[in-house]
């Protein structure tokens, strides 16, 4: 139903401007009007005003391709999924490195050692804005000071990834709208750009004796069900024009 919605809808608003519903067809004088449907889109997913997602995809449509630079300290604090997913996930391989004897044999010098990276998944986020604004987002951690009497080490953490709109996960409700935005992309419409995370720092378990074995296995995981909230922002918001007769009776059989 999501993917439907989202196809639907970006049928009808290239109509509306008087653009081919095949991207294929889509040329390099059609950019302002296609920016214009995709900024529209933004806005019925996102809201007006200064959102971040919007704030994100205007740097995207600029095309300057400078560095946009967030605080993985607010993002770990405003969503808890995204939080449980990177304290959790490092705190796990922390556990798990710290149950290696060899380790411990080294003493707290081992812990220069400790590092590594992990990614924050689509479904890894409780929030529409930050799931909007970043997606899938790579995390990367290191230990800056360790302690196997307290079993504890402080690590630093840092976000970094490229701002895209991937056209081949074809499991994804929005996979229409990303790729429309790749071929403004290709139209020279939009450019990615590189985001940085700086840094945020976690004192975090990596010694419990008493707790040992512990099954560690499995990677944490959290699962924020953003998806839904953003396909009904758009069912609400979104103003039928004059677009295809497809679109039309797919309205009228949201109201039947």
């Amino acid at each position: 139903m999501g993917q439907e919605t989202i196809r639907i809808v970006l049928e009808d608003m290239l109509a509306d401007e008087g653009l081919p519903a095949d991207y294929a067809q889509l040329k390099p004088g059609h950019v302002p009007k296609l920016k214009k449907v995709c900024r529209r889109f933004m806005e019925i997913c996102f809201g007006t005003g200064t959102s971040l997602p919007l704030t994100f995809f205007d740097q995207y449509l600029g095309g300057s391709g400078n560095v946009f630079t967030i605080s993985t300290e607010d993002l770990l604090k405003e969503d808890s999924a995204a939080r449980l997913r990177v304290e959790g996930e490092i705190t796990r391989r922390a556990l798990l490195f710290g149950s290696d004897p060899s380790h411990r044999r080294r003493g707290n010098i081992a812990f220069l050692d400790f590092r590594g990276q992990l990614n924050i998944k689509q479904r890894n986020y409780s929030t529409v804005k930050w799931w909007g604004a970043l997606g899938s987002f790579f995390i990367n951690y290191f230990a800056t000071q360790g302690d196997w009497q307290t079993g504890a080490v402080r690590v630093k953490i840092v976000g970094g990834d490229t701002y895209r709109w991937d056209p081949n996960n074809y499991d994804r409700p929005t996979v229409c709208f990303h790729q429309l935005c790749a071929r403004l992309e290709e139209l020279g419409g939009a450019k990615q750009f590189p985001i940085y995370g700086t840094p945020a720092e976690r004192l975090l378990p990596c010694w419990l004796p008493t707790l040992m074995p512990l099954d560690l296995s499995s990677e944490v995981e959290s699962s924020g069900q953003v998806v839904s909230k953003v396909i009904s922002n758009v069912k609400e918001n979104y103003t039928w024009g004059a677009g295809t007769a497809r679109a039309r009776a797919f309205l009228k059989s949201l109201t039947d």
